[in-house]
């Protein structure tokens, strides 16, 4: 059988994780939507992001919080939940290496956010500064998805953990009222979801050709984990 009359995806440079680790869910070769539910349960994150530009509008926080002050910033949030969803949708619907490059660079964009706006608000950057600082480093680590795309797991990892760090050091430094409910609630989420996601590589857990996938489940509980730290940082008074 020719395959380049079956797959619309046949030709382009396959992601790392082909022929057999992608994940458990059968690939469905010679469709668009290679993986169904791990594609169509990212727009979880789309979601998200309407979501908060919706509060920007609709629900003003506390003047004294610093995403009140600085509304952008939660623009930029939004962006980066929304290019998290596009990004992760491309990937499992081709499984190509493009896709794969995009799909890691949405989660970059998120968990740097937060790293760079904990620096604002322990600095006093402004917009100018973060946005300069936030392109600058995504810009960096999308270069080097290219060049040392293996890394990209432990890189992950790594700017996941600087993100807890930053999150603490940044609140006993200040010591602001904010409702840190919203904080547990973000980190049992991701706790929840990387379980999962473990179950679901490592096939443990695994029907592949079932509509429901952990796998899927992750993404709904990353997007809601994500939503969750940002309404932490929402709820913050920053009254000295």
């Amino acid at each position: 059988m020719d395959l380049r009359k079956i797959d619309p995806y046949f030709g382009m440079t396959p992601a790392n994780c082909l022929p057999d680790n992608c994940f458990c869910e059968a690939v469905r070769y010679g469709e668009w939507i290679r993986q169904p539910a791990d594609t169509w349960s990212n727009l979880a994150f789309i979601f998200v992001s309407i979501v908060i530009i919706w509060m920007v509008y609709y629900q003003k926080p506390e003047t004294r919080n610093n995403l009140a002050q600085n509304p952008s910033y939660s623009w930029l949030f939004a962006l980066a939940s929304f290019l998290t969803g596009v990004g992760s949708f491309y990937y499992h619907a081709s499984l190509t290496f493009m896709s794969q490059w995009f799909d890691v660079m949405g989660m970059y964009f998120s968990v740097t956010f937060f790293i760079i706006y904990n620096l604002d608000r322990l600095r006093k950057l402004g917009p100018t500064k973060v946005y300069a600082s936030y392109f600058a480093i995504n810009i960096l680590l999308g270069v080097l998805l290219v060049t040392i795309p293996e890394a990209r797991r432990y890189l992950f990892g790594s700017f996941l953990f600087l993100l807890l760090f930053s999150v603490y050091y940044s609140q006993v430094k200040l010591k602001t009222e904010i409702r840190t409910g919203y904080l547990y609630w973000a980190i049992a989420c991701f706790a929840v979801a990387f379980g999962l996601w473990i179950l679901d590589i490592k096939h443990i857990v695994c029907v592949p050709d079932s509509l429901f996938q952990l796998h899927a489940v992750w993404h709904c509980l990353s997007a809601l984990s994500g939503f969750f730290i940002y309404m932490y940082y929402r709820s913050e008074d920053a009254k000295v």
